[in-house]
């Protein structure tokens, strides 16, 4: 939801509301903005909500793409509302309608009016602080999907690299022996011998053998 929508129904609205005084128009539509920076947070937490479980679930998709917008508009919300709790200060402190309240003549209605405001923006004031530790949580959310996605990409990309490790160390020990007999020499051991081929044969197993064994021992298979 875009916060500025807020200003758009005040205008619509604004006679429709009972406002004293122009700090409660102020307070009325800061409220609203409010509200629209509360529900836009939900929305966006409901998403990282789906993504976590997407990723505990090892959905495979880069979450990058989900993440990085997500996080820039969490950006923008802490800017937005950093400067409005300034901007808050100075209301629930009466500092904006200090020239209203110089012009009452009563010292005991003015001190009223002041208590007024600083306990409407209070609550404002607090719910703003509120929406910021929010969004300081979604952000840390968001760093640690990104984390857990990239070390899980990592841990995928160590099971393919020793997965082809092991096929070609496979490949290579039969291939060695293969290849030393497929030379064109008239000496070479066992050539002439009618039990040459099966020798070759059996250690081309036991070498495969022994090869599987130490892999499944460092729990590579």
């Amino acid at each position: 939801s875009d916060p500025l929508k807020s200003i758009e129904e005040m205008k619509e609205n604004l006679f429709k509301v009972p406002c004293e005084s122009s700090a409660h128009i102020v307070h009325h539509l800061l409220k609203k903005i409010v509200r629209n920076f509360d529900a836009s947070l939900d929305e966006i937490e409901d998403v990282i909500d789906a993504i976590e479980s997407d990723l505990l679930r090892k959905v495979q998709k880069d979450y990058t793409d989900q993440v990085f917008p997500i996080k820039r508009t969490l950006i923008y919300f802490r800017k937005a509302l950093k400067y409005n709790t300034d901007i808050l200060k100075s209301l629930k402190y009466g500092a904006v309608f200090s020239a209203q309240n110089s012009q009452r003549q009563n010292a005991q209605d003015s001190n009223a009016y002041d208590h007024a405001n600083e306990s409407m923006f209070e609550n404002l004031y607090e719910d703003i602080r509120q929406l910021i530790d929010e969004e300081a949580i979604s952000r840390e959310r968001l760093t640690e999907i990104v984390h857990t996605h990239l070390n899980t990409m990592s841990t995928e990309l160590n099971k393919v690299m020793k997965t082809f490790t092991v096929i070609a160390t496979l490949i290579f020990l039969p291939s060695l022996i293969t290849g030393w007999y497929g030379m064109n020499f008239v000496e070479l051991p066992w050539i002439k011998w009618k039990y040459g081929s099966l020798v070759a044969l059996s250690i081309i197993i036991v070498m495969v053998i022994a090869t599987l064994m130490f892999y499944r021992k460092k729990k590579w298979l």
